[in-house]
């Protein structure tokens, strides 16, 4: 379960980088959408991806991740709570969600609340004196305490106040990205057909990645530029396998854990 890596990872971080009386590292989850590892340091060769590949050269690179859910609200109501989603009663996919008529609006159901009780990480980190951000709208499936994030952009924190900063990437769901994969050579997984409307779908989604590389090279930027990377302990991952047959919403490997694993790197 990658989360429980992420949770060890991260105390053995802030026992090796903040001594007593040090000041706090800050933390940043970089949470990206649909998208099994096809990038560079996972042996992905129809692609560059140098961003990521550096984040895993400096970091630590997971090769037996797996995730508890191939869909995106139970398995992101799973990282950011520390339990399983049955245990919180939100592994049915958007079961907490009704359509609205008109507009696109949502309602959300006040039964699928978090227990009093229970404390989301934002929450503890925000008790820790943290500043806690979330980029993007998360779809969890419960319904989120309205103080759970104190806003979307972490540079609205104090310069001497640590940041716990989320980020939600569209990942794999983008494929309007900009062509760079060559449907004739991409490497389909085996159990598909080879069709030339998987191979350019395919293709498609590993343009995704290549975006996806540079939306992460742009967030590590901001931090150098604050002054804040080399006191950040990244954590970049996926919420489950890429979005395809077999895949998303499947409990297949490919749908939590393809072939090896979800990707996940530690710097």
């Amino acid at each position: 379960m990658h989360r429980i890596v992420v949770l060890v990872c991260s105390a053995i971080v802030f026992q090796m980088a903040t001594p007593l009386g040090a000041a706090p590292i800050n933390i940043v989850w970089i949470v990206i959408e649909d998208a099994s590892p096809h990038i560079g340091c996972y042996g992905e060769t129809a692609i560059s991806t140098p961003v990521i590949d550096q984040l895993a050269k400096d970091g630590i690179r997971c090769t037996s991740a797996f995730v508890t859910a191939p869909v995106c609200s139970p398995s992101r109501s799973a990282m950011v709570s520390g339990m399983y989603q049955m245990t919180l009663g939100a592994h049915n996919h958007r079961s907490q969600i009704e359509s609205g008529k008109g507009g696109g609006n949502k309602r959300y159901f006040d039964s699928y609340r978090v227990p009093q009780p229970i404390k989301l990480i934002p929450q503890m980190f925000a008790e820790a004196g943290y500043y806690v951000t979330n980029k993007k709208k998360t779809d969890y499936n419960f319904v989120a305490p309205r103080e759970l994030y104190h806003g979307s952009d972490w540079k609205n924190a104090d310069d001497d106040q640590p940041i716990f900063a989320q980020f939600q990437l569209k990942g794999g769901k983008n494929r309007n990205a900009a062509s760079h994969a060559d449907p004739a050579t991409v490497t389909l997984p085996p159990y598909y057909p080879d069709d030339p409307v998987l191979r350019q779908d395919w293709a498609k989604y590993l343009d995704s990645w290549v975006q996806t590389d540079k939306d992460v090279g742009a967030i590590l930027a901001d931090l150098k530029a604050a002054g804040r990377l080399e006191s950040t302990a990244v954590f970049l991952w996926t919420d489950h396998g890429v979005s395809h047959l077999r895949g998303k919403q499947f409990l297949y490997e490919e749908g939590n854990a393809n072939i090896n694993n979800v990707p996940v790197i530690v710097r």
